[in-house]
């Protein structure tokens, strides 16, 4: 609480224009976070909790829509996709069973986006871990997208001091002979 809107600041950092999904977006509270900030973007919510969604239809613009489970099949494709605190509580006992399942989602997500996937996760570089939450290893992420889905990427852990969170680049296209990403 009180840090909702230097999280949704770094995750929209790079946000020009187009369509947007907020991949598990609660209350809908980016939406009033956009919009309060004249970022002008075709926005689209979703969530697996029915009264969260109910809620967001109430209070915000956009659309939403409800998603059975956190693996269901997205069907659209958007500009941006932004996850906010969705992988930060373990959906395993086992710290390996729930990192494959946010890996496979990170890919699935990846597949629906245009330019820019961008993921808030809680910064395993804390004082005191919470029993059932999940402190994603940067080293272990960063080594599974640079393996499997792109090697552009930026790591930002410089606004919060116990999270961090990663814009995952859908072009990473190499010019050369600069040998840089094109922009």
């Amino acid at each position: 609480k009180g840090r909702q809107d230097i999280r949704f600041e770094a995750l929209t950092s790079n946000i020009k224009s187009g369509t947007l999904l907020d991949y598990g977006c609660g209350f809908g509270d980016l939406s009033k976070f956009l919009e309060k900030n004249k970022i002008s973007i075709d926005y689209t919510g979703c969530d697996v909790v029915p009264e969260f969604i109910e809620t967001a239809k109430n209070e915000n613009q956009g659309s939403f829509f409800l998603m059975d489970t956190i693996s269901d099949k997205i069907d659209n494709t958007y500009d941006y996709i932004i996850c906010s605190g969705v992988f930060n509580f373990m959906y395993s006992k086992e710290i390996k069973e729930h990192e494959k399942v946010v890996f496979e989602r990170i890919k699935t997500l990846f597949n629906s986006c245009d330019k820019i996937l961008s993921i808030d996760f809680q910064s395993p570089y804390v004082d005191f871990i919470q029993q059932d939450s999940f402190h994603q290893d940067i080293c272990s992420l960063t080594s599974f997208i640079s393996k499997n889905i792109t090697r552009k990427f930026l790591v930002d852990h410089s606004y919060l001091p116990y999270e961090f969170c990663i814009h995952i680049y859908k072009n990473d296209r190499i010019l050369r002979p600069e040998n840089t990403f094109e922009n």
